[in-house]
């Protein structure tokens, strides 16, 4: 798989340590662009878009689109991604003792709680970047040949209906539906 996002793409727009280790930045770019983005943007474009990064081509000015898409959308949408992971990532490791917590007498490690609210705010991130992403796609869809008409389905379907918890909570974002 080819990466869509680098570590250095990470680290400069977001406010992760230099010292984090590029095994957990890894792990969480494939996670981001697996688990997030290929369903999203589905399996051809996706395909398209690492198939443009690895042979280098993504630059030339006839895919100035999917440049635009990977620059001005998906990546920003898989660094929030990244982002909620490594808090957690960072803060707890799994060890021959199970699940442990690294401590440092000059720095205060962060509760679960502030973890947890800050995966949360990540997630706000991400998927404020996801709906732009979305729309956006569906804006230029003619510029993509890869998104069929089950693609840009599902896509709208999600427009109305992103909520990024383990329930459906139905309905049109922020709008109240009158009876």
């Amino acid at each position: 798989m080819t990466l869509l996002t680098s570590e250095k793409f990470i680290k400069q727009n977001l406010d992760i340590s230099d010292n984090v280790s590029p095994k957990f930045l890894q792990a969480a770019m494939a996670d981001a662009q697996t688990l997030k983005l290929r369903p999203i943007l589905g399996d051809s474009l996706t395909d398209k878009l690492e198939k443009l990064v690895s042979d280098g081509t993504i630059k030339e000015p006839g895919n100035a689109h999917y440049k635009r898409l990977l620059d001005d959308y998906a990546q920003f949408f898989m660094m929030w991604h990244v982002r909620k992971e490594i808090a957690h990532t960072a803060s707890y490791k799994i060890s021959n003792m199970g699940v442990t917590r690294t401590t440092d007498e000059h720095v205060q490690a962060a509760t679960q709680e502030e973890i947890i609210a800050d995966r949360e705010y990540s997630q706000v991130k991400a998927d404020a970047y996801a709906a732009r992403m979305q729309a956006w796609l569906l804006d230029n869809r003619k510029l993509f040949p890869e998104l069929d008409d089950n693609s840009c389905n599902a896509i709208k379907a999600n427009l109305t209906s992103a909520a990024s918890c383990g329930v459906w909570l139905g309905g049109v974002r922020g709008k109240r539906i009158r009876r």
